[in-house]
């Protein structure tokens, strides 16, 4: 009897990590996104709040700054909603507000996306513009599909969104792809010169830790480089990588301690070549 108690407990209970999604550093606006996801979801007799149900409940709220980047994109917030929900069947699941509805994987995934981008745009908050953000990095799920079926695209909704939010902000290079990043210092090379990788694609990093061990981040995605202190006498020393690991965690690696980075599942000393980011293009 206990046993099917605590059954029926697993399944009513938040799970630690939409907790996790309560604590967050979350806007006003945001935490009635959340809300209106949860809604959206029972509305739509799922028993779950996925990738789908998050952009909806950015709709829902119909304000924000999301909102204000789709409509200044030319999207209909009425229009995108249908699209959703043509590529959605209604669930069997009849709605009860009493009834907790987790979050998917993805859609927490989405979260941490987020709060990714709030950290990478240094804001102390999460705000609906991170988390439109999160979907379209996320990229994988019905909300970013439909979104990109629309010609919404990441970049350009992160330059909309900095552009809403100073309006004085204009883009270092404009006609630049910022999916490319360059491994030395200089920003203003051109994207075919010698030494840039694509930022879309994911590499196996190996970094040298204390007492001489190793350390492999697998499946790893470069976002860019950091500096901390820069008016130190010795600036390499204090500058790092942005790394977004492979559940979608961002961490930061000495750039001294990377000792090259590969393909996925290429070994460093086989005939593949790996990528050393301290090595000057030939």
């Amino acid at each position: 009897m206990n046993r099917f108690k605590d059954f029926l407990k697993g399944l009513t209970e938040p799970l630690p990590e939409d907790e996790a999604l309560q604590q967050g550093n979350f806007t006003p606006r945001t935490q009635e996104v959340i809300a209106l996801s949860r809604q959206e979801a029972g509305r739509l007799g799922h028993g779950f709040v996925g990738t789908e149900h998050l952009l909806l409940g950015l709709i829902k709220l119909g304000r924000g700054v999301s909102a204000n980047v789709l409509e200044q994109m030319g999207l209909n917030l009425e229009s995108v909603r249908r699209e959703i929900e043509r590529q959605i069947p209604k669930g069997p699941r009849e709605p009860n507000a009493t009834t907790f509805i987790p979050f998917t994987p993805r859609a927490r995934k989405v979260i941490t996306l987020a709060q990714a981008e709030a950290k990478s745009l240094h804001h102390t908050y999460i705000g609906t513009e991170h988390i439109l953000l999160g979907i379209l990095r996320e990229n994988e799920g019905v909300a970013a599909k439909v979104l990109q079926s629309l010609n919404v695209e990441l970049e350009k909704v992160r330059v909309a969104v900095m552009s809403e939010l100073d309006p004085r902000f204009r883009p270092t290079n404009p006609g630049e792809n910022s999916s490319t990043v360059a491994t030395e210092t200089s920003h203003s090379a051109p994207e075919t010169k010698p030494g840039f990788i694509d930022r879309s694609q994911r590499f196996d990093v190996y970094c040298a830790e204390q007492m001489g061990a190793m350390v492999v981040y697998r499946n790893a995605k470069f976002i860019g480089t950091k500096k901390l202190f820069p008016n130190q006498r010795y600036d390499f020393m204090y500058e790092y990588i942005e790394l977004e690991q492979a559940d979608g965690k961002v961490i930061f690696l000495a750039k001294t301690s990377v000792i090259k980075f590969c393909e996925p599942g290429v070994v460093p000393g086989s005939d593949a070549t790996g990528l050393d980011p301290n090595k000057k293009p030939e």
